[in-house]
């Protein structure tokens, strides 16, 4: 292999591994979104109950 093609190989994994992290994060943004909105549902919720 030449050095180019070795470099192009890298960078192709780099590229994969960051995408494959990004798309963990977004999971996870997605996932507290939900958590927080169900915090405040309850919260809501529970504060009409006291009225």
């Amino acid at each position: 292999l030449e050095k180019s093609e070795k470099r192009k190989k890298r960078l192709k994994l780099k590229m994969k591994k960051r995408r494959k992290r990004s798309q963990r994060r977004n999971l996870n943004r997605r996932k507290v979104r939900r958590k927080k909105q169900k915090l405040g549902l309850r919260l809501r919720l529970f504060h009409q109950k006291m009225k």
